[in-house]
């Protein structure tokens, strides 16, 4: 905790445009994303002009991708968004998959809200694939920018019928939980955490690391710090195998000083 993520990230950015190894510049990849998901959110603005810069330009293909993917479902910034939107519009690009344009749409439907319907729509029509387009119908519900709709997706994932189908309650929660409507989702934290032994009882082996990491990873705010230390603070005695998952998830939060 002695380096700031502003001046870790410069320095990753740094020995990555310099870097054509594959090999290496994508674990400084890892670096680089690892220290963006700790910027605030004012930060994470002004760093996305050289993560788009990156994948632009960047001479590894895989960098490119990587960069692009993470910024299409991550940017805060308008002039990003914007340049987001304009991928996504063109829907042509080599190194996107379906998949990955649809978590753009759903992205940008939660960062322009007054276009979110236009965009969902436009996505959904490109589907071609039954299953795909069932996923989507589920997930998609989540980029309603009403916070009423939003408070009864989250409590409606307290039922397990409605988490039947794993990936897609772990999708629809992470959108849920995005930092593009932090801080009013911070009250989502304690009643995620508190779900979690029924989490566990109900679900697969791998759920309840998924249905943490959902729920904490983009969350960067002093308050989510707080309500997480909270939390545990309240539960010393809580079965250590799940208190280690909860530290683990919400590392991020946790290493940081009061």
């Amino acid at each position: 905790n002695r380096i700031k993520p502003e001046a870790y990230m410069q320095a990753m950015n740094t020995f990555l445009m310099n870097e054509e190894s594959p090999l290496v510049a994508s674990t400084l990849c890892s670096y680089l994303l690892s220290a963006y998901g700790e910027l605030d959110t004012e930060n994470k603005k002004i760093f996305e002009y050289y993560l788009l810069n990156d994948a632009q330009k960047h001479p590894v293909k895989s960098v490119r991708r990587i960069l692009k993917k993470h910024v299409s479902q991550s940017c805060l910034a308008p002039s990003a968004i914007e340049s987001v939107y304009e991928i996504w519009k063109a829907h042509h690009d080599s190194l996107l998959t379906e998949q990955d344009f649809t978590d753009m749409a759903y992205h940008l439907a939660i960062v322009k809200p007054s276009e979110w319907q236009d965009i969902l729509q436009v996505q959904r029509a490109r589907l071609t694939n039954i299953d795909e387009q069932r996923a989507f119908d589920y997930i998609s519900r989540a980029c309603n920018p009403d916070r009423g709709i939003q408070q009864k997706l989250f409590e409606s994932l307290m039922n397990k019928d409605n988490r039947s189908v794993e990936p897609w309650a772990a999708k629809m929660l992470t959108l849920l939980n995005t930092a593009a409507r932090e801080p009013q989702n911070n009250g989502y934290i304690h009643r995620g955490l508190d779900a979690l032994l029924e989490i566990q009882r109900t679900g697969g082996i791998f759920f309840p690391a998924n249905w943490l990491n959902a729920l904490l990873d983009q969350h960067c705010s002093p308050e989510a710090r707080r309500l997480v230390k909270e939390w545990i603070k309240q539960h010393p005695d809580y079965p250590e195998p799940l208190m280690n998952k909860i530290r683990q998830s919400a590392y991020h939060l946790l290493r940081h000083q009061p």
